[in-house]
């Protein structure tokens, strides 16, 4: 028996019910997706800007760093394929596979939306993916899990 049945069968065998066991194992299990989550990232959204340009008669795009982690080194983060097989793609007369990355960071972490900027910013078991970029693609669904699971494309051409 692991320490998170035990703790669950123990709250739940004095009266206080299973919800509190459950919320116990999802909160260990929270803790154990961010412990696997290694690299860190900025994330980043685009948006028109206010301001004119006076020079060039435009509306410049203004960047906002919505997660970045303490003192800006970047928030956890940790970039896998999903366990989702690739799916095969018609692609005139060649048959190609095509895949997703899949971007993980903490549940309490800010909600991404599609078009966000991904930035790695450290990434300690394979250190050329410091300073890839990754575009959000789809934002995130899904309840009691264990982090907040992004797909992402691969932004800067590599």
């Amino acid at each position: 028996m692991q320490i998170g049945q035990r703790i669950s069968m123990s709250l739940v065998g004095v009266g206080l019910g299973c919800t509190v066991g459950a919320d116990i194992d999802l909160m260990m299990a929270r803790r154990e997706a961010e412990r696997n989550m290694r690299d860190r990232c900025r994330v980043t959204r685009i948006s028109k800007g206010t301001a004119l340009d006076e020079d060039t008669g435009k509306y410049p795009n203004v960047s906002t760093v919505i997660y970045e982690g303490a003192g800006g080194a970047g928030g956890k983060a940790r970039l896998k394929h999903p366990r989702m097989a690739a799916k095969e793609v018609d692609a005139g007369s060649q048959l190609l596979v095509s895949t997703s990355l899949e971007l993980q960071v903490p549940v309490a972490s800010e909600d991404f939306a599609a078009g966000d900027v991904v930035e790695m910013t450290a990434c300690p078991d394979r250190p050329n993916q410091v300073g890839r970029k990754f575009k959000v693609i789809g934002p995130f669904d899904g309840s009691q899990t264990t982090a907040l699971r992004y797909r992402v494309e691969a932004f800067d051409g590599r």
